[in-house]
């Protein structure tokens, strides 16, 4: 006598067969889907930095297929993946345009930044001490 199968058995094996199939095409980074979704900004930068201090910021946005990132900005590079690269922010209030692109649109996001000074740092007066271990006398110099 043969073995009988089910349609439900061979339902589960189909089924299985598709997923696999589905895992290995989203691991192969193809789209399940054709929709197209336009960028969208999803990160905080920050509001106010030192001058000179050169600057390091991962941009981040939303977005089908991934943005491409672009700026303008003098003294700024960003890097098509978004990392943002500023060497030398000059002292002052910037307005800074960021752009992230797909082939469905683009997202502007204005970044207004504060390039302050770099604190200034007083030396601590000297101390000296003098004396033996039972007996100290202290003296301020500076």
């Amino acid at each position: 006598m043969g073995s009988r199968v089910h349609r439900s058995q061979i339902d589960i094996v189909l089924g299985f067969g598709v997923a696999l199939l589905l895992g290995w095409a989203l691991a192969k980074g193809m789209s399940t889907s054709s929709a197209q979704v336009s960028p969208d900004f999803t990160m905080e930068l920050p509001a106010r930095v030192i001058a000179g201090v050169p600057l390091q910021i991962q941009l981040a946005a939303n977005g089908f297929p991934a943005p491409v990132f672009r700026c303008s900005h003098s003294g700024i590079e960003v890097t098509p993946g978004g990392m943002l690269y500023w060497q030398v922010p000059v002292r002052g209030r910037h307005l800074i345009r960021l752009e992230a692109v797909n082939s469905s649109g683009m997202a502007i996001h204005l970044w207004e930044v504060q390039v302050e000074p770099a604190p200034q740092v007083r030396p601590l007066p000297v101390e000296r001490l003098s004396g033996t271990s039972t007996e100290m006398r202290h003296s301020s110099r500076g």
